[in-house]
């Protein structure tokens, strides 16, 4: 399936954009995938020097928010913590 999402967001000089997709299935399992990351530097110029895997894979987490499989992102060169336990808001 495609979303097409637009929307202009302001990224603050000296900060770091990332898009994430939050899919719940059947189950109530939250699949989580990075789409998207744009740094800014302080000078206001698009860094574009960040490697990262985006929409490979997702990290899987229960309805609790705990992590019950990691997807191996990376980025700025190295791996990336993906969270042991995560807050899942209500979208109801």
């Amino acid at each position: 399936y495609y979303f097409y999402l637009k929307k202009d967001v302001e990224i603050p000089f000296g900060s770091t954009y990332e898009l994430y997709s939050d899919v719940v299935d059947n189950n109530g399992l939250h699949h989580i995938t990075l789409l998207d990351v744009e740094e800014i530097a302080k000078n206001g110029t698009r860094i574009d020097n960040i490697v990262h895997s985006i929409g490979s894979e997702s990290s899987i987490y229960d309805a609790d928010g705990n992590l019950l499989r990691g997807a191996n992102v990376v980025m700025n060169g190295g791996d990336m913590e993906i969270p042991q336990k995560i807050a899942i808001a209500s979208g109801k």
